[in-house]
């Protein structure tokens, strides 16, 4: 879908310069563990709480601070079977989840520790994008990471990767034999407030999922997903056209702007195709101007918050609902720009405008 904003008169811009945090190179992220998930039903896999995989963030000296952080993972590889299935296919990534299990904090970091209840992670089970895209796992925590005094601290995170069940296991199965193994790795990254990467894991962490043959349990209904920008929302606007909604702002709704279908829990993301908006002449202005935000429609599951993110070039939760439906939701979508915004300079009565993709992950 698209978005523009019309902009007329002359506005004033401050060029905000981004740079890594002050604890770039001061944190160390490192992966543990090697996971093999065994899965032998239709049902999928519910693996133990209890794991040897974990994630280390190590901080060698004091005084190091990293506010806002946050933690993302990608599956660097498409996944190949180690041999020849029925179908050819690759393990779709997305059925393979993460999820955190507990933590444990080493050294004396200042209170309030970065337990994954204080930085809001996700405790459920996260599914993974296509290889090379990102997943968000922690998003950006109230909590920083510190060492204080300490010239050693180390937070450690344990995981645990879940198989999702389903139907698509048959396509998989070994065409000889009984198992068939299929391998990949993931990189963690961590990031700092202006999702400048601060550290990485320098050997990817491996795993692999073994299919066995033949799968328990009868066939299962696989659940029914989509998402679709309805109406007016396709090729929304934003209009500036008078005094007032330079120093007021503006804002649009469209009404069931936005439909999807899940069975089962989900959450959906947005992010703009790049970190500018651009006109045809090639001027631009910096996507964040842009707010937002998901209300309930028509017909929707109310609960949870709506809260209003500012657009990025990558993806941010717009709402995480906890429970399916078996029909149709819709939910409006409000765009906003804020009154008197100081990033915009010099503009032209012309349309500015961006691309913006819309996700829905099941949970």
């Amino acid at each position: 879908m698209g978005i523009d904003v019309r902009l007329a008169g002359r506005w004033l811009m401050a060029v905000a310069v981004l740079h890594a945090g002050a604890a770039s190179g001061q944190v160390a992220l490192q992966a543990y563990g090697n996971i093999v998930s065994v899965v032998d039903t239709r049902q999928g896999l519910k693996s133990p709480e209890r794991t040897n995989s974990q994630l280390w963030f190590v901080m060698n000296r004091p005084d190091i601070v990293l506010q806002r952080w946050t933690l993302k993972a990608r599956i660097n590889n498409v996944i190949l079977p180690n041999g020849a299935n029925v179908s050819g296919q690759p393990f779709p990534p997305e059925k393979i989840q993460f999820r955190f299990t507990e933590e444990r904090i080493d050294g004396s970091p200042p209170q309030p520790w970065p337990t994954l209840a204080a930085v809001n992670a996700n405790m459920g089970s996260i599914p993974f994008a296509a290889p090379g895209a990102e997943i968000t796992l922690i998003p950006t925590s109230s909590i920083p990471l510190r060492s204080g005094s300490s010239w050693w601290v180390g937070i450690l995170y344990n995981f645990t990767i879940d198989i999702a069940g389903g139907n698509y296991l048959d396509a998989l199965l070994p065409q000889h034999g009984s198992v068939l193994e299929y391998p990949y790795t993931v990189s963690f990254t961590l990031y700092d407030e202006n999702q400048v990467p601060v550290a990485t894991n320098q050997h990817p962490f491996t795993a692999t999922v073994q299919v066995h043959k033949p799968l328990r349990g009868d066939p299962v209904a696989d659940p029914e997903y989509g998402i679709a920008v309805m109406g007016g929302a396709v090729d929304a606007a934003l209009a500036f056209n008078t005094a007032g909604s330079y120093e007021q702002g503006v804002s649009a709704i469209y009404r069931d702007g936005l439909k999807v279908n899940s069975s089962t829990a989900y959450s959906i993301s947005v992010r703009s195709m790049g970190d500018e908006l651009s006109t045809a002449g090639g001027h631009t202005l910096p996507v964040s101007m842009l707010r937002v935000r998901l209300q309930p429609g028509s017909r929707s599951a109310g609960s949870g918050g709506f809260p209003t993110v500012p657009l990025a070039a990558y993806s941010q939760t717009l709402l995480s609902a906890g429970v399916g439906d078996a029909g149709s939701q819709f939910f409006d979508i409000e765009y906003s720009v804020q009154g008197n915004d100081s990033r915009l300079y010099a503009t032209k009565s012309t349309p500015y405008s961006t691309m913006l993709v819309y996700q829905l992950v099941p949970r």
